[in-house]
């Protein structure tokens, strides 16, 4: 799993965001307020403006300590039964029928199914509930005010502040109860689908020099796949890992009367919890230095040179035998880079060697070969066996007093790199229970939820229906990429420093019209310091808009959860705080806007 920073603990997060959020938000408030003013202002003037924006931020502030639970509840009631009778319960029928073809177009074929139907329930679910959401939301609103019926609620003692509040409590009423449907029913369907046996023909049982005990068997194929297994003497084994998962295979009977029982798959749904360690690298002396760049523009991963003292080292903490006493499970992923060819079809030789962090004692290198894309592992027993015949305890020869040990990884072929990232190497502690990791993917997706709606409706209260869908919908689409928007306001800003080459919009414009390279720069003159100063101007605006609005791809755990690693509770706490915390912005925004409008008056 790509983790290109890893996360902060809760408190520490908490301490750090609660100055810039608290910030923020008193930013954001005051630029609301002016906002308001300046609409105010457009409809009855600036003295009338002015004197009308007073007036409902200081009744605002009194009235928000005087909100009635019991309103807040009769609006919420009324809006989870108004999208009642709009029938979204029909997305829920959509959903069931997208499972129900599903399996047609899934790939049966996948190296990694688990991932396949986990990211696709996941996926599905988000965008079909943000789109129903976004349109219940912008549209609930405009219609009342257009229809008149609103007039029935403002004319009752009901306050602003709890007809918002109502509504966004009742549409997130009625998106928590089709999420938590389809939660459940995206539960059944990985699961059944990823649920298969295979079957032994005791005819395949055959020799190999390879198995300890001489005996191997395979399964037959099943769900496009098989597994092959050796053929214990205590009458249990496992079979290798494929397509994500192994089986437990127990024999049967003895003689002609022998039969293999294969039993369920396992960890195809998991939620491993990785340590991290700290990644140095090695170069080809042998001494400390910064990884090699071999031409990719992404820097996530460092490379280094096979076939010398150049090495990749990561260092653990905490492996001790009291937590695991029987031996280290390790996990890694490998990015090549193929300064030749070689054999194509084989992967790049690779190394593991364990070492002492305070001495030389290091294990004797335990050889791989490379699977490129895809997540290996290796399994160290305690008792390592020397090349001398000696056994040594790894804990106890290469293990320090803090529990300290390095891992190095070395490429063998000469002329080949490998790449990793600190991430790419991770010791398995243990295992959280599935199904509680998989709530946690539909928890993220109930936070952008909610503030899909609170941003619907904050925009509904000034906005007419389309606008404010259109308005809505830019702000989720800005904050899926609000990275890459700063990123390109700070190579019009300070072009020096940045990585994106080919200037603002007009000016990338200009370039795609003429064919230019973004690599040669435009001719001086009146017009370039024009076009450059006007892309300043947009830039500004939409690097404003970006820090505005919500990160939407920071409240995303479904990488987490497809690719078998536990959401960790610091980073789903800080997911949900920091969503409570827009939701608490956008609304108070929401009830500014609305008492601007004469029917809240």
């Amino acid at each position: 799993m790509v983790v290109e920073e890893l996360p902060l603990p809760f408190i520490e997060w908490l301490v750090q965001s609660f100055r810039y959020g608290l910030a923020a938000v008193v930013v954001f408030l005051i630029g609301s307020l002016f906002f308001g003013y300046l609409l105010s202002t457009f409809r009855y003037g600036a003295s009338e403006g002015f004197y009308l924006t007073a007036r409902v931020m200081f009744r605002g502030v009194g009235e928000f300590f005087q909100i009635s639970p019991r309103r807040i509840i009769a609006m919420a009631t009324l809006a989870f039964k108004e999208a009642i009778r709009r029938r979204v319960l029909v997305s829920f029928a959509v959903f069931i029928a997208i499972l129900l073809f599903a399996g047609w177009f899934l790939d049966t074929e996948s190296t990694q199914p688990g991932q396949l139907y986990i990211s696709f329930v996941l996926t599905s679910s988000n965008f079909l509930v943000l789109a129903l959401v976004l349109l219940l939301s912008v549209f609930s609103l405009p219609t009342d005010i257009k229809q008149k019926t609103i007039y029935t609620v403002v004319t009752k003692p009901v306050r602003a502040w709890e007809v918002v509040l109502g509504r966004i409590a009742g549409f997130c009423a009625i998106g928590t109860l089709i999420l938590l449907a389809m939660g459940v029913f995206s539960y059944w369907f990985v699961v059944r689908g990823l649920a298969h046996n295979h079957v032994v023909n005791t005819d395949d049982i055959r020799s190999s020099e390879l198995i300890e005990g001489g005996l191997e068997g395979e399964t037959l194929k099943n769900k496009n796949h098989f597994h092959s297994f050796p053929v214990d003497a205590n009458d249990q084994s496992k079979t290798d890992m494929r397509m994500g998962h192994w089986h437990g295979v127990t024999r049967q009977g003895e003689g002609e009367n022998t039969s293999y029982r294969v039993g369920p798959a396992q960890d195809g749904l998991v939620a491993r919890v990785p340590q991290y360690g700290k990644l140095r690298f090695l170069d080809r002396t042998g001494a400390l230095a910064e990884p090699i760049s071999v031409g990719y523009e992404w820097t996530y991963r460092g490379y280094f040179e096979g076939g010398t003292l150049a090495a990749a080292i990561w260092r653990l903490e905490g492996i001790t035998p009291e937590k695991f006493s029987d031996g280290l499970e390790i996990f890694w992923s490998i990015s090549v880079f193929r300064t030749h060819k070689g054999d194509i079809e084989k992967g790049v030789s690779g190394s593991w060697t364990l070492a002492h962090p305070e001495n030389d004692n290091q294990s004797p290198p335990i050889p791989f070969e490379s699977k490129e894309f895809s997540l290996d592992s290796l399994y160290i027993e305690r008792e390592f066996e020397l090349a001398t015949g000696e056994t040594v305890d790894i804990f106890k020869e290469y293990a320090d007093d803090k529990g300290r040990m390095d891992f190095i990884l070395r490429c063998d072929d000469r002329g080949q790199y490998f790449g990793v990232a600190q991430a790419d190497f991770y010791q398995h502690v243990g295992d959280r229970n599935f199904a509680w990791n998989f709530a946690k993917g539909y928890l993220s997706i109930w936070i952008q939820m909610t503030l899909v709606i609170g941003m619907g409706v904050m925009f509904s209260t000034f906005l007419s229906a389309p606008v404010a869908l259109l308005a809505t919908l830019g702000s989720v689409v800005m904050g899926f990429f609000t990275s890459h928007v700063k990123e390109l306001a700070l190579s019009v800003f300070n072009p020096e420093n940045s990585t994106i080459d080919g200037g603002g919009p007009i000016e990338s414009l200009i370039r795609l019209v003429n064919q230019m390279n973004v690599s040669v720069d435009l001719d001086l003159g009146f017009a370039t310091t024009v076009i450059q100063a006007l892309d300043a101007v947009i830039m500004a605006f939409m690097w404003a808009f970006a820090v505005m609005v919500p990160d939407f791809s920071r409240f995303d755990m479904v990488r987490y959860v497809a690719e078998g690693f536990n959401v960790p509770a610091d980073v789903w706490c800080q997911q949900l705080v920091a969503g409570l915390a827009y939701s608490f912005v956008v609304t108070c925004l929401g009830y500014f806007l609305l008492r601007t409008r004469e029917i809240a008056a």
